[in-house]
């Protein structure tokens, strides 16, 4: 049996995630499922949760997939290939994206994914941060349009759902914009994850833009040890990575199933989470 997800069922599929090494923020699930909340799956062996999926619609021609989990005591009974083919028949007829580990690529090619380029993920105590504190403030509810407006230039997909649940402060997640007189340039989040901090979207005009937003998030929380995922064609935001004292851990292999959305990694210095795109 394959239903969509509770509140509950999630936290528990994030559970899994942690188990694995993924490594998920401690207050994921809420905005994660405001997402989609249709976009969450999760197979039932014997009434008992068995293996999980994410596939949320972004938009109307955009999904992204993640999170796909088989439990090991069920995996070799066809649990995890019935729950991957009732994620792609929701996404059907749309786009499909994944940050996949790049040892499976061969395995989502024969599903249709072609590689679109790789995420790096850079990781340990920053060094070197901006001491510039202006020019950044929090997120207010009127920032929403222009907000999702930059993200769509930067992403090629209207995230506006997301972005409202994700942008809005938590204990746990914190989350700011930079202003240029009365024009928002760019916005940033920091979360606390089962270790460390990630950094996530970090979207900037500039790499120095980025990185005074990067470090008023970090000083915003105090944290210290810092996640920052980069798309690897953004070679400003590989030598901010590298320029802050940061290591490669860790890559994706960004997939598409159909035609890639017109995105601008220029601008992209932080990617938002694995799971969701």
């Amino acid at each position: 049996m394959i239903k969509k997800m509770t509140l509950e069922d999630l936290q528990t599929l994030l559970g899994w995630a942690a188990e694995e090494g993924w490594n998920p923020g401690l207050d994921d699930a809420e905005a994660f499922l405001a997402a989609d909340p249709e976009g969450f799956l999760m197979a039932l062996k014997d009434k008992e949760p068995a293996a999980g999926i994410s596939v949320i619609k972004q938009d109307n021609a955009h999904g992204f997939l993640g999170l796909y989990i088989c439990k090991p005591m069920f995996r070799g009974q066809g649990v995890g290939w019935a729950t991957w083919q009732a994620g792609m028949h929701y996404l059907d007829g749309m786009t499909i994206g994944l940050d996949g580990v790049v040892e499976q690529q061969d395995n989502y090619r024969k599903s249709g994914f072609e590689l679109a380029y790789r995420n790096i993920r850079y990781a340990g105590v920053p060094s070197g941060l901006s001491t510039i504190r202006t020019g950044h403030r929090s997120v207010r509810a009127e920032d929403l349009d222009p907000i999702a407006a930059l993200d769509l230039q930067v992403h090629g997909v209207d995230r506006r759902q997301f972005l409202r649940a994700w942008l809005t402060d938590t204990e746990h997640r914190h989350s700011i914009v930079g202003v240029q007189g009365d024009q928002i340039t760019g916005f940033g989040t920091i979360r606390a994850c089962q270790q460390g901090y990630k950094i996530g979207p970090l979207i900037a005009q500039t790499a120095s833009a980025a990185k005074v937003m990067l470090s008023c998030l970090i000083a915003r929380c105090g944290a210290e040890e810092l996640i920052l995922d980069v798309p690897e064609p953004n070679e400003a935001a590989l030598e901010l990575a590298k320029s802050l004292g940061l290591k490669p851990v860790f890559e994706t292999a960004r997939m598409y199933r159909g035609t890639p959305p017109d995105y601008d990694l220029r601008r992209l210095f932080g990617v938002t989470t694995f799971e969701l795109g």
